[in-house]
């Protein structure tokens, strides 16, 4: 009976919480390397940052390749890995991870996307 009301209250709470696949981050979170990873993986507020820039970055990379300028498109993905770079310096710090993610989303959203 305990077991029955126990499983009734965790669907309950699980149809008012947000799925686990959409707490997720972007990236598969068992393939995490990296100390930034982990810290991102276990924080829905970093892993909410990781959805919305890979929308972000998602979007500018198809305005970009949809130019056909391959040079571009090549300094634009470059350009990704090296904010990576930076990003994995922050390790375990969240409000450096924080930062970084917003100010990614900023310039990809609304910054000179100047690759020309």
């Amino acid at each position: 009976m305990r077991s029955a009301i126990l499983g009734i209250l965790a669907l309950g709470i699980m149809a008012i919480s947000p799925s686990a696949a959409s707490a997720a981050p972007s990236f598969d979170c068992r393939a995490a390397n990296h100390p930034a990873e982990a810290t991102i993986c276990r924080s829905w507020r970093l892993s909410w940052l990781d959805r919305r820039l890979a929308r972000a970055y998602s979007n500018a990379r198809y305005d970009i390749r949809s130019t056909g300028h391959r040079r571009a498109y090549r300094r634009f993905v470059r350009d990704q890995r090296r904010w990576l770079r930076e990003r994995n310096r922050c390790r375990h710090n969240r409000r450096c991870l924080v930062r970084s993610y917003r100010a990614r989303i900023k310039w990809l959203r609304h910054g000179e996307l100047d690759y020309y």
